[in-house]
């Protein structure tokens, strides 16, 4: 029994890597003045991210992140993309570790998602800041207003998802403890 739960687990997080691998591809081809500011984007890769972490824990929901980065990466091929990308995604990742615990006492996922947003945007500040100095200053509050606006609507996608499959989870559950008995 505890095989069939483990190999359930393990496809549910290849699923999970799969959908945040996919959407960070599609959004790194989709160019940024679509959406009129340079360098936003979405951030519809973050959301399996975050529903991996609520269904599977912390440790499934990292390698999820670990490897939606290198992904992108090897079909991007974009060194830029991937120091943006392992800056804002570990500061996001904090974040999400932080407030998952509040999901449902305190915050709903739109909640934390805007702020997981806020903390990507910071990480993505910090390596701009590097490689092109203290410039990214005036472009601060934007980035930041518009990745909580993203990061809320990321956070709907979320609450969605979670609640439309945890009758899903249930009733999985449920299956294995009939086939228990």
């Amino acid at each position: 029994m505890q095989d069939k739960k483990h190999v359930s687990k393990t496809v549910l997080g290849a699923a999970f890597i799969a959908l945040s691998a996919i959407a960070g591809l599609i959004e790194s081809f989709i160019p940024s003045p679509l959406f009129a500011i340079p360098g936003v984007k979405l951030g519809l890769a973050n959301a399996p991210i975050a529903c991996a972490f609520y269904f599977l824990g912390g440790k499934t929901a990292f390698l999820a992140l670990i490897c939606k980065i290198i992904l992108v990466f090897i079909f991007s091929g974009n060194p830029v993309s991937l120091m943006f990308s392992v800056c804002g995604g570990l500061f996001s990742f904090l974040a999400l570790a932080f407030l998952i615990r509040t999901y449902g006492k305190i915050f709903s996922f739109i909640g934390i998602s805007a702020v997981c947003a806020l903390f990507h945007a910071f990480g993505q500040l910090i390596a701009a800041f590097f490689l092109i100095g203290g410039a990214i200053i005036y472009y601060f509050f934007i980035i930041c207003a518009s990745s909580v606006i993203a990061g809320a609507f990321c956070g709907l996608l979320i609450n969605l998802i979670t609640a439309g499959t945890k009758n899903l989870f249930s009733a999985v559950k449920t299956a294995e403890v009939e086939d228990e008995t």
